[in-house]
């Protein structure tokens, strides 16, 4: 029997990482532009996520997004986790790796971790 908290080495023919999505976000924290599978994982269309901010998305109580996605001045990224609610109110939470573009126009990839109510 093995323990649930012990790690198993994965198969090397075994894909671990989730599909990445990404999002293009402006200097006041609007999508400007998303991808076909952050839409899928939020259950907003593009159309709506353009109306939105980052913020607007964000599970209540969780950090200070305009904070926690400013990108260091020595590496230009910012990366760690973002706990997020979809349209059905599903918890969502993240990985994020955000990098300033040369035109200050913030790109950023998300990997799923998991997700529940």
């Amino acid at each position: 029997m093995i323990n649930a908290l012990q790690q198993q080495e994965p198969s090397p023919d075994v894909r671990t990482t989730a599909p990445t999505c990404t999002i293009l976000v402006g200097k006041d924290n609007r999508y400007l532009e998303v991808s076909d599978g952050f839409c899928r994982l939020v259950g907003y269309s593009r159309e709506e996520l353009l109306c939105m901010k980052l913020e607007d998305l964000a599970a209540p109580g969780t950090a200070d997004l305009t904070t926690m996605f400013n990108p260091s001045k020595a590496t230009g990224c910012a990366h760690g986790l973002w706990l997020l609610v979809s349209r059905e109110g599903t918890r969502i939470l993240v990985r994020y790796e955000s990098r300033v573009r040369t035109d200050l126009l913030m790109h950023t990839q998300l990997d799923l971790i998991g997700a529940g109510y």
